[in-house]
């Protein structure tokens, strides 16, 4: 019966999630936790519920609870990644990103994140490594990515593989203004 009422709980949570009532999720997922004080995945869901409600601190606090129960979540590497770079922690954030990517190689959004932390760091020969190989897993869906190791290659004065990314980025997405003048630029 427990068991029961705890998933009807975390369901609960769930559809506040969806509905963007934080609040009343970080409640639900809280009672939930009550009945299943060891449950991974609730700390996890409780930590994105602080997540998105602005509150890093107790987002990091559950995040590390999650591990605590199962230390082979990439997506709670990859969440306490986020968190721990919004507060400042960017080596606590790359060791997170480089966990997430160990425990499955195909991550993309943690091979993106890593390059955008390197690049933050000044590491700029592993963010373009980073960019390089997210864009080799899922080249259809990185348009922010080829910007990306675009403006590394003309920081490196490499013209003709700037512009091809930066082309890349504006076939994916056209919108992306910026790599129309930083394509004018290399041009120039």
């Amino acid at each position: 019966i427990a068991y029961i009422k705890k998933n009807k709980i975390a369901k609960k949570g769930d559809k506040m999630v969806v509905d963007q009532k934080f609040t009343e999720a970080i409640f639900a997922y809280s009672g939930a936790l009550r009945l299943d004080s060891l449950n991974s995945d609730l700390y996890y869901k409780l930590g994105q519920a602080y997540l998105f409600a602005g509150s890093n601190e107790p987002a990091l606090l559950n995040f590390n609870k999650a591990i605590r129960y199962n230390n082979y979540n990439t997506r709670v590497y990859f969440s306490r990644a986020n968190v721990r770079s919004e507060l400042g922690d960017k080596s606590g954030a790359m060791a997170d990103c480089l966990k997430a990517i160990a425990l499955d190689s195909n991550y993309v959004e943690a091979i993106v994140f890593s390059g955008y932390l390197y690049l933050e760091t000044g590491d700029q020969r592993n963010a373009f490594i980073s960019f390089s190989k997210a864009i080799e897993k899922k080249p259809e869906q990185t348009a922010d990515v080829f910007f990306a190791r675009g403006y590394l290659f003309q920081q490196i004065e490499a013209g003709d593989e700037a512009l091809a990314d930066y082309e890349k980025a504006i076939k994916l997405v056209p919108q992306i203004a910026e790599a129309y003048n930083n394509a004018a630029i290399v041009l120039i």
